[in-house]
């Protein structure tokens, strides 16, 4: 008799757990340091865009020196990352709509909001999308979701938890990848499944020999994201 999905899935989180560990991905627990994190990490590595928010803290310690400072300064801080011009404009509309909002920067009487609440005040942020809103809430607030990135996405359909047909970005992906999964797992597959897809499951030629979850992978079967071709 085939496991149930649900039980196939704790399975498949527990042999993950076993062999990453759930490892720190450098997340904030303040959600306005997570939202400026977040914003900086697109379309760079990971070292470049956690060196771009230790060199902006470094420069603007407080999130009033940001907003007060010229955009030039805010982008001269965090050109190592790339994009600066665009993301320093980001950031700072972003601290403005807060402080225009809440009067300040402090989020922390959002904890009372369920994740449905959080979620849709946090997409209406300049520059933050599903996804973005999704690891705010996951690593500040301590919600269960699952923030689905390329990563997660890419080891979600390998290990036959969504059908390939399953969309990629925004609430559709969140939905179906948090429903696969069992309730108290759904970050620690994410963080996970991070791991997995940086150090193993790549997009092309993934490493499949000795892969902790070799037993679950149905790409093969499913076509996309096949291991034995390597394409999307």
């Amino acid at each position: 008799m085939s496991q149930r999905p649900l039980d196939r899935a704790a399975a498949i989180c527990h042999t993950l757990d076993v062999a990453y560990a759930r490892p720190d991905l450098g997340n904030h627990a303040d959600p306005v340091d997570e939202l400026v994190y977040i914003l900086l990490s697109t379309m760079t590595t990971e070292a470049n865009y956690q060196r771009s928010y230790a060199a902006l803290r470094a420069a603007m310690p407080r999130w009033e020196d940001v907003t007060a400072a010229p955009v030039a300064d805010v982008a001269a801080a965090i050109t190592i990352g790339g994009l600066a011009p665009t993301k320093a404009r980001l950031i700072q509309a972003l601290l403005q709509r807060l402080r225009r909002d809440w009067d300040g920067c402090d989020l922390g009487f959002m904890r009372a909001w369920s994740a449905t609440e959080l979620r849709r005040y946090l997409t209406t942020l300049p520059g933050i999308g599903f996804k973005a809103a999704t690891c705010v809430v996951a690593y500040s607030f301590g919600r269960d979701v699952c923030p689905v990135d390329t990563h997660t996405y890419r080891v979600a359909v390998r290990l036959g938890l969504v059908p390939p047909a399953t969309p990629e970005l925004g609430r559709p992906a969140h939905l179906a990848v948090e429903l696969a999964l069992p309730l108290g797992e759904r970050l620690g597959f994410h963080i996970n499944a991070v791991a997995h897809g940086r150090g193993r499951c790549h997009l092309e030629r993934p490493d499949c020999d000795g892969c902790p979850v070799l037993a679950y992978c149905v790409a093969p079967e499913a076509g996309r994201y096949s291991r034995r071709t390597g394409s999307a």
